[in-house]
């Protein structure tokens, strides 16, 4: 039970020192000192930090994915499934600075396992916009898909894109607005 507190305490408070300073620039001394523990008890529960980090960065994942699947298993329009997907993507873009989001991608994304995640939640998506028939999407079903398959959800992946952006959730939020209402529509903000 001790173990599983302080196991808690160094990932809580890695997550703040790496979300505010990027995982290299973070030591084992300062997530130490933040969580209130000793370095042997660190070394304990995780090899070193590079480890920490991974484990941090999978966990999110795997609460990403899982609440990724329950937005695409849920009953509803299609403009209600692509609008519940954004408002997900800029709660989670929260979640993560930009440093420690860039590091996020190296360690994570590339993995097998999420590859192949993220590939299947993708076909889930594109099943869903198949379903739809056209009802409620002002483009051809053909380029939402096509869309989807190259990956222009995930635009914010590109380092030359995210440099564009002080902030995940700035960047997150202008690519949902976009594809949610085009260069010159309407959008949720604008409206009385």
């Amino acid at each position: 039970m001790k173990s599983k507190l302080k196991n808690q305490q160094i990932k809580e408070a890695g997550l703040s020192l790496f979300n505010k300073y990027g995982i290299k620039k973070v030591t084992v001394e300062e997530i130490c000192k933040k969580a209130q523990v000793s370095k042997p008890t660190f070394y304990k529960l995780f090899p070193n930090k590079k480890s920490l980090a991974q484990t941090i960065i999978t966990n999110s994942m795997n609460e990403y994915i899982n609440k990724y699947e329950r937005i695409l298993s849920k009953e509803s329009s299609i403009k209600n499934l692509f609008s519940d997907i954004f408002k997900f993507k800029i709660e989670a873009s929260e979640e993560f600075s930009k440093d420690f989001f860039i590091d996020f991608q190296k360690n994570v994304l590339s993995q097998d396992h999420f590859l192949k995640k993220r590939e299947e939640l993708q076909k889930r998506l594109i099943s869903r916009v198949l379903e739809a028939n056209g009802n409620n999407i002002n483009v051809n079903k053909h380029f939402l898909i096509y869309m989807i398959k190259s990956n222009f959800f995930n635009l914010g992946m590109e380092s030359s894109f995210k440099s564009l952006y002080p902030d995940v959730e700035s960047m997150t939020k202008d690519i949902a607005n976009f594809i949610s209402y085009g260069l010159f529509g309407v959008s949720s903000k604008n409206k009385n």
